[in-house]
């Protein structure tokens, strides 16, 4: 089933108008819900529950490689410094300890190498950047280590029961249950900021200069000042914040409401906002920020909106998908779609082969 919506213009959002075209579809039973990883090139790699990683033409969907690895998948795939990383817990030989592997991959040849490993405790939270590995312990000891297993730096922070640890841009957000959230540097392991919320940080954070963006559990989007750490402003959604993003200095703001919403940077004034059918997953910016792809879980559509004022420009349903665990990669005129069974790439214009 393909539907288009609202009318074309030539110089409106061409080619991302035009109907999308099928390029190529695979199916398989044991899809992760990691995100899609890609050299930006020619290749796209994805993680199985096997568990395994396997490279796919971005053109043609063809298989390159397959390569098992140990352990369970607990990071995104990361492309970086000409390899593909991840992180994988592996079973410890102590129930108070945790084992953490950082695997590094050969886009063209699949041969995995064991770059580093490191045993922290039980609990606690880790991001990863392709580059370090961070690690908030049950304590609020955050440490970080490279890709070798090295620690880098460590500090200690102050907080109730700590809920998570997010990367968003050169910085990382530690927030607890009582509302606190500390912003820490990446490189050099220095706090540079916090805030106080009044509910818990849903997880979801932006930076635009000196402002810091947090969305919260309960549907608020907090704007603070990063000097004083006082509350600018604060606007209400229906549901928990999935994801912040700057756009144009504005926010855009993907709700568990079913709801984008576009909220203007020095106020938090609605400017507009889109309903999906179904609970966002994921989104990609399309056509230099002004347009972006979305998909929400418990549908099987993916919608192009335009962002200056939340139309809905051009949809798809894949007919063999009931949901999409990630959301979705663009590559040039590429959308790639993770779906519950399988994945499918489209475009809007002639598939290349």
């Amino acid at each position: 089933m393909l539907a288009c919506v609202g009318t074309l213009h030539a110089q409106d959002g061409l080619p991302w108008t035009l109907p999308l075209n099928e390029c190529w579809s695979l199916s398989f039973p044991d899809a992760s819900y990691t995100a899609i990883a890609s050299d930006n090139a020619s290749t796209i790699f994805l993680a199985k529950n096997s568990p395994t990683i396997q490279a796919l033409s971005v053109n043609t969907g063809e298989l390159q490689w397959t390569v098992e690895f140990g352990g369970k998948l607990i990071s995104d795939l990361k492309f970086v410094e000409g390899r593909l990383r991840f992180v994988a817990e592996i079973e410890g030989e102590e129930s108070s300890n945790r084992q953490f592997r950082v695997y590094e991959i050969d886009p063209q040849t699949g041969i995995s190498l064991t770059k580093g490993q490191r045993t922290l405790l039980t609990g606690g939270h880790m991001e990863f950047d392709g580059k370090r590995f961070f690690f908030l312990g049950p304590d609020g000891t955050l440490s970080a280590f490279g890709i070798d297993g090295s620690r880098i730096w460590e500090i200690s922070l102050q907080g109730a029961k700590f809920r998570g640890l997010k990367i968003f841009g050169n910085e990382l957000a530690a927030f607890d249950s009582e509302g606190l959230v500390q912003i820490i540097s990446m490189t050099g392991g220095v706090q540079v900021g916090g805030f106080k919320m009044i509910s818990e940080a849903s997880g979801a954070f932006a930076r635009s200069g000196k402002r810091f963006y947090a969305g919260a559990s309960d549907g608020w989007v907090y704007a603070f000042n990063s000097d004083n750490s006082e509350i600018e402003w604060r606007s209400r959604t229906g549901g928990s914040i999935y994801e912040l993003a700057v756009l144009q200095e504005d926010l855009l703001v993907s709700s568990n409401d079913n709801f984008i919403y576009r909220l203007a940077a020095g106020s938090g004034r609605r400017m507009w906002k889109r309903k999906l059918a179904g609970r966002i997953v994921g989104s990609a910016m399309l056509i230099d920020s002004l347009y972006s792809a979305y998909v929400s879980y418990g549908n099987n559509e993916v919608y192009i909106v335009r962002l200056t004022d939340g139309k809905v420009i051009n949809k798809y349903a894949a007919s063999t998908a009931s949901y999409f665990p990630s959301g979705p990669l663009v590559l040039d005129k590429i959308i790639i779609l993770p779906l519950d069974a399988g994945i499918t790439a489209l475009s809007p214009t002639v598939c290349k082969k």
